[in-house]
């Protein structure tokens, strides 16, 4: 999965501008890796007493911000201001 997540994240990084807008590189990273700890969390057996009686474990519940703030960096419009000195 991390092989996976660097390529997806090095392939952008070449071969398009995501770099021209601060953060969007590291929002598809935060969107990729918690979106796979997402899918993977539903296959792993109970670690603990404590986890939610519900259908979500707590990695998964503790992914959703992430991937919402991941969004956030990827979607909001902040271009790099470039230095002309």
């Amino acid at each position: 999965a991390y092989l996976i997540i660097f390529l997806i994240t090095f392939i952008a990084y070449r071969n398009s501008k995501i770099t021209r807008s601060e953060g969007r590189l590291f929002g598809l990273f935060l969107i990729a890796l918690f979106s796979i700890r997402l899918f993977l969390e539903r296959f792993k057996t109970q670690q603990a007493n404590y986890e939610l009686s519900g259908d979500w474990t707590v990695g998964q519940w503790l992914s959703l911000p992430l991937i919402a703030i991941g969004l956030w960096l990827l979607l909001r419009r902040n271009s790099v201001k470039s230095d002309k000195t």
